[in-house]
């Protein structure tokens, strides 16, 4: 409920299966100025007329006051993917948090949490998950992105809560909060309806292009080391060699420059789109130590 005394709805989409059949929910919104995610659902509900088994769950928005506000976060500051479970008679997100994991999530075979890029971050479309979860590796491999990335949980957050009662949860991460784009919405359709017809929730009516997707077991984000004006051609999803130049930092006072170099080999999976940057800002988001896939498939 609003202040002003308007309840919030929050618009919850159920398309049941003739048979049964597992249950995939897809949540977007959880951050309110990713409207990537949000665009990915809302594009599933007005094509998905029906499916074959089981029940798809899409949640376009969760957090309502987010997005009527253009914020990531919900009332006071909260980000709701940090504080989940929640609970019953705490402030709104907590409530929402609560909801969520007493109504949604117990009914859940699987689920996918669909996010963008923060202000100024635009990040390629890629999966995150545990590779100690082998269903949640499974899911991540029919999705069909270019880059799956193993990521530790964060307590708190949707895929932590997903692990606490053996359910697999998969992020799906692709674009810029507050900008659509084209490539980041067509990945994620594809990649669900991907899981869909690995779920038998959906007859394989069409083969969808093929990514050979890349598995990187660590991330990090490589860092400003002045501060100043950032130029670079590289670009999301690029591949980094060691030592390559990746871009330029320019002193606005004195017009002295600072190159710089990676490190390492890698592939960038974000990068900082203002180009005004203080020292120690991220610059880029990296993916590194390259796993082999057939080795990471191989399952008892």
């Amino acid at each position: 409920e609003h202040p002003t005394g308007i309840t919030l709805p929050i618009h919850i989409c159920v398309i049941r299966g003739k048979n049964r059949g597992p249950v995939l929910t897809v949540v977007s919104g959880l951050h309110g100025d990713e409207i990537n995610s949000i665009e990915v659902s809302l594009e599933l509900i007005n094509t998905i007329k029906s499916i074959d088994a089981g029940t798809l769950i899409i949640i376009p928005v969760l957090n309502i006051y987010g997005f009527l506000f253009f914020s990531r976060e919900n009332t006071g500051g909260k980000d709701i993917n940090r504080i989940f479970p929640g609970g019953p008679s705490g402030s709104p997100p907590y409530r929402l948090a609560y909801f969520f994991t007493k109504n949604i999530l117990p009914v859940s075979s699987a689920i996918i949490d669909m996010h963008s890029g923060g202000m100024n971050k635009k990040n390629y479309p890629h999966i995150r998950c545990s590779f100690k979860d082998k269903k949640a590796l499974i899911l991540a491999y029919f999705f069909n992105s270019p880059i799956i990335l193993n990521c530790d949980y964060i307590p708190g957050s949707l895929r932590w809560l997903g692990a606490q009662y053996n359910i697999p949860v998969i992020v799906y991460e692709a674009g810029e909060a507050l900008r659509l784009s084209k490539k980041a919405i067509t990945t994620g359709i594809n990649g669900i309806m991907n899981i869909l017809q690995h779920l038998k929730m959906i007859e394989d009516k069409q083969q969808l292009n093929e990514t050979n997707p890349s598995f990187f077991n660590r991330e990090k984000w490589i860092r400003a080391p002045k501060s100043g004006i950032f130029s670079t051609e590289i670009r999301p999803g690029n591949i980094i060699k060691k030592n390559q130049k990746i871009g330029l930092i320019r002193d606005v006072i004195h017009g002295n420059s600072c190159e710089i170099y990676s490190e390492i080999n890698c592939r960038v999976i974000g990068k900082n789109t203002n180009p005004l940057v203080f020292e120690g800002d991220p610059l880029f988001h990296i993916a590194y130590e390259k796993v082999d896939k057939e080795e990471l498939l191989k399952f008892d």
